[in-house]
């Protein structure tokens, strides 16, 4: 997914995540379809998110790959973040069958997530 402008810049930590104008780009301006987008992502973690924990505890790299892909599709919705990318890394260790640091990256991916969602819910 590309990047917006402001989202490349490196100097500030929240500049990674989509600010409302920003937002607002990825969806053309409409301030309805960004509200439903929001709560798509929101919604996404408390249905999408333990199905990873569960591949995680497993050490199960075929789920972690389906699971993590699944998630990361909705968190990329307003564009690449962090929490994207976090669900990219377990995603890409499933792939690889490389597990061995998963319980880092699900707790990257659970810090991301809760940041994502409070910077959503001030859009």
């Amino acid at each position: 997914m590309n990047k917006s402008p402001e989202q490349n810049k490196a100097s500030e930590p929240d500049q990674t995540y989509p600010t409302r104008a920003t937002a607002l780009e990825w969806v053309g301006g409409d301030e309805n379809l960004l509200s439903e987008m929001v709560a798509m992502i929101i919604q996404a973690g408390s249905e999408r998110l333990p199905p990873v924990r569960q591949a995680v505890a497993d050490a199960d790299a075929e789920a972690l790959v389906y699971v993590a892909h699944a998630y990361k599709g909705i968190l990329g919705l307003l564009g690449e973040n962090p929490a994207f990318s976090a669900a990219r890394r377990l995603e890409m260790m499933g792939r690889q069958g490389d597990l061995a640091e998963r319980a880092e990256a699900l707790a990257e991916l659970e810090k991301a997530v809760a940041h994502y969602e409070q910077i959503l819910r001030s859009i």
